[in-house]
């Protein structure tokens, strides 16, 4: 799909089967959600039509917008910054999450990245594996690099995969976790049907 130029149809068909599943749990009377995430490829950043899909999408499904978070890889956006703080504004006035994944306060990446309206860093794993993660150090980067408002900004640690390694990211001030020591990866039908019955 990469070499084919077919990635933002890919990115497509995921936003519309997403919405699809969610507005079925919106009908059946939740009022509440577990937030969805969606990886946008490079190729549906640069796309010009892509960011009017995505807002007549999720304004036309019926999804509460904070339902949604959409995340990009943190090199995407050092390449193609101004697009992607177009993106993320729109997602921003329609109330969906926006992370920036993998993000490196070493890389030297942040510099590059503008004036994005991020509301959530994902920690690079190699920082959190390491044991190098600091909550202020992130925010640090993230204020530097011209990203706004980095107090307002969450901050996940990925890969905590025990619980030892979990602790430790308590410690360091993570906001939130992602890995095998927080839960593991469960099929969506599994997840909503436990989260019916609770």
């Amino acid at each position: 799909a990469k070499r084919g130029g077919m990635l933002s149809e890919v990115d497509r068909w995921v936003v519309e089967r997403s919405l699809g599943v969610l507005r079925h749990w919106h009908r059946s009377g939740a009022i509440a959600a577990p937030e969805m995430s969606i990886n946008l490829t490079e190729q549906s950043i640069v796309d010009p039509q892509f960011a009017e899909f995505l807002e007549t999408t999720i304004t036309q499904s019926g999804v509460p917008a904070n339902w949604l978070s959409f995340e990009t890889d943190h090199e995407v956006a050092a390449r193609h910054g101004e697009m992607l703080a177009e993106l993320f504004r729109m997602l921003r006035r329609l109330g969906c999450g926006r992370t920036l994944d993998d993000f490196n306060c070493a890389s030297g990446e942040q510099a590059r990245l503008g004036d994005l309206a991020v509301s959530t860093l994902n920690v690079d794993a190699t920082l959190v594996v390491s044991g190098r993660f600091n909550v202020n150090s992130i925010v640090a980067a993230a204020t530097t690099g011209g990203l706004p408002s980095a107090c307002g900004i969450e901050v996940r640690a990925k890969r905590v995969e025990s619980e030892e390694l979990c602790e430790q990211m308590k410690r360091a001030g993570a906001h939130s976790m992602q890995g095998y020591a927080v839960a593991r990866p469960r099929p969506l039908r599994a997840l909503l049907a436990d989260l019916a019955s609770a």
